[in-house]
């Protein structure tokens, strides 16, 4: 196969911390343990594990720089928040994941008032700390956790309820968990080092491998409508590493390499639509960008970005939110200590006074293809696909 971004258009792409006016700053987040998510984010709310145990803090994107009055918050668990996922169908519905193994749903109004502790769905089974948690790609109201537990269910949240159990094909706790393109498969690493492709709705495992041979915890995405999965891990020798694979056959990594010898998890962010890859070490200053390509060594990288500040957790800002007209094709969140850090990456072109469509692809819908029902009887559709255009910025 011809290597995809041969000549690729993002090669030359540039990345950035925006101007400090900017930021959003005095921010007191939680004090979380070093692999929870503490940051996530849609194209109307910034959510953030605040510093009161179990709580969520949420900001207003459009509103930066000093501010008046007290943030917003969702009084979520009576324990440490260990994992925040906005859903991709809906800018104002967050997941929440504790240490206690709770899961929570939270419909948050345009209005939020002061504080908001009712949500939309409770979502109860999980016996310990919630690891992961994923919003199925193309079906409404279907999730997907992972737990310490050893355990990976799927939840019909349309019902508040428990769907699915994987129970069995684990050996110890699931660290991350992922859904491929279509929503039909799941990948997840584990705390007994291995990798693995489930089929959720047959409870089949599809493929299985080694992993990283460290203890830490890793991390696992899917590369989008490719049969590739990176995950993130580390060496017996506690050096951070990344690896690519071929989801079709997982006894061997098609690339595996070093990062360096930091001590924090890699988060992974993917972007299909260009083929890029943010790797983000918790307590890093530093975010990482590559390429993905057909061929090896499968991911170059091509820049990186060092704010000083290290952060505990960082989110991707959804596609159809970018500075289209700026040509920006990735916008991360930067969580540190005390602030909100945006981070852009830009191609560089001699004229900004028009749209460059050639840099963005049709991008996944905020519409589900099917519903959550349908997925449940079986039912499999790839992702609903949109024109990206400065019209259609959020």
């Amino acid at each position: 196969m011809a290597n995809r971004f041969t000549g690729s258009k993002y090669k030359h792409i540039v990345g950035s911390a925006y101007k400090k006016e900017l930021h959003y700053p005095d921010i007191k987040s939680s004090v979380t343990s070093g692999d929870a998510t503490a940051i996530a984010a849609s194209a109307t709310w910034i959510a953030i594990s605040a510093a009161s145990k179990g709580t969520v803090a949420l900001l207003d994107p459009k509103v930066v720089g000093k501010r008046q009055g007290e943030l917003p918050l969702i009084q979520a668990h009576s324990s440490e928040i260990t994992e925040l996922v906005f859903n991709p169908f809906s800018d104002s519905v967050l997941a929440t994941g504790a240490d206690d193994g709770s899961i929570k749903i939270f419909n948050i109004q345009s209005d939020a008032g002061p504080s908001i502790s009712t949500p939309a769905a409770a979502l109860s089974g999980h016996k310990r700390r919630v690891e992961s948690i994923r919003f199925n790609p193309t079906a409404s109201n279907v999730v997907a956790s992972a737990s310490s537990d050893k355990t990976v269910r799927v939840w019909d949240v349309q019902a508040g309820k428990e769907a699915l159990q994987l129970d069995t094909q684990h050996g110890d706790g699931v660290f991350s968990v992922g859904w491929n393109w279509d929503g039909s498969l799941l990948g997840t690493v584990a705390k007994d080092k291995k990798i693995r492709v489930l089929d959720p709705r047959s409870k089949a495992v599809v493929q299985e491998g080694l992993g990283h041979e460290g203890v830490k915890p890793a991390r696992i995405s899917w590369l989008g409508d490719r049969d590739r999965i990176v995950t993130t891990g580390f060496s017996k020798a506690r050096d951070r590493q990344f690896a690519v694979w071929d989801a079709r056959n997982l006894s061997k990594s098609l690339r595996t390499a070093t990062i360096d010898s930091s001590t924090g998890v890699v988060d992974i962010f993917f972007d299909n639509d260009s083929g890029l890859l943010v790797l983000a070490g918790k307590g890093d200053g530093v975010v990482r960008l590559y390429e993905l390509e057909d061929k090896e060594p499968y991911l170059r990288e091509v820049t990186t970005v060092n704010t000083g500040d290290p952060q505990k957790s960082v989110a991707a800002v959804p596609k159809l939110s970018l500075d289209l007209m700026n040509t920006e094709i990735i916008k991360l969140y930067k969580l540190t200590q005390n602030s909100v850090v945006p981070i852009g990456f830009s191609v560089p072109r001699k004229t900004k006074s028009e749209f460059h469509s050639d840099l963005y692809p049709d991008t996944p819908s905020p519409q589900p293809a099917l519903s959550g029902e349908a997925w449940f009887a079986g039912e499999t559709k790839r992702p609903l696909m949109v024109k990206v255009a400065p019209t259609s910025n959020a």
